[in-house]
């Protein structure tokens, strides 16, 4: 049963384990897996959901720590000095950074329109054809010592399919729940192949949030407003 996988993985001290330093792992191209009921119970009982969940809470938990009767809880505004972002977080906030000033540079279509401005597709097309390269920027060294040399591209293309679907669909030119979902699954997955700095008390993960989270959503965002 489904409550079966999550009452024994999902607490909320839990975090997302990560791949050992030295182990070798076979990249596999993303498909659509979810196509009716049946296979959303399979999901709700994977490995992929208990991950996402345990990651998920990993970053609340790290905003928002409990505390014991008596102490006051300490805030983490967006423009806090106090988080720190470490430079693999810095890699992938100037990855948004660069979807951003692509942006800049593909003015909307003028023109009558019944949904989202098709200039979004021109956007999209942009990042697409740049996003081998952004995953080759973006993902710090330990990621690609997981696979061997005849994996990377694979590996690029894993995690860029996650990336890339994370910011809508470019047929339909809309936007939902389940492209919030493949940025949570991309930042998960360079999570678990170490590409983010080891943690202590959350730091790490405050970092994430505030340094690329934050500014995903400030993208986001921009995207609507402008398409």
């Amino acid at each position: 049963m489904a409550s079966d996988i999550r009452e024994h993985t999902t607490d909320r001290l839990s975090v997302l384990s990560r791949v050992e330093y030295g182990s070798k792992i076979i990249p596999e191209e993303p498909r659509k897996r979810i196509n009716d009921g049946e296979d959303l119970d399979f999901f709700l009982t994977s490995r992929a959901y208990v991950d996402i969940s345990t990651f998920l809470r990993q970053l609340d938990y790290a905003m928002f720590p409990a505390v014991t009767q008596g102490e006051i809880p300490r805030p983490w505004p967006t423009q806090s000095v106090h988080v720190i972002q470490s430079p693999q977080v810095i890699r992938i906030k100037v990855l948004i950074q660069t979807l951003s000033s692509i942006l800049k540079d593909t003015p909307p279509q003028t023109g009558p329109r019944r949904f989202g401005n098709a200039a979004f597709r021109e956007w999209y097309q942009k990042v697409e054809a740049r996003t081998p390269a952004l995953m080759q920027q973006a993902m710090p060294e330990n990621v690609f010592h997981h696979v061997s040399a005849e994996h990377q591209d694979l590996l690029k293309k894993e995690l860029g399919s996650y990336f890339l679907g994370s910011f809508g669909s470019s047929e339909r030119l809309d936007y939902g729940t389940g492209h919030e979902l493949s940025f949570l699954a991309f930042l998960a997955c360079v999570w678990r192949l170490n590409g983010f700095a080891p943690s202590e008390k959350g730091s790490e993960e405050r970092g994430i949030v505030i340094g690329i989270i934050d500014p995903y959503v400030v993208l986001l965002v921009d995207v609507f407003c402008k398409y």
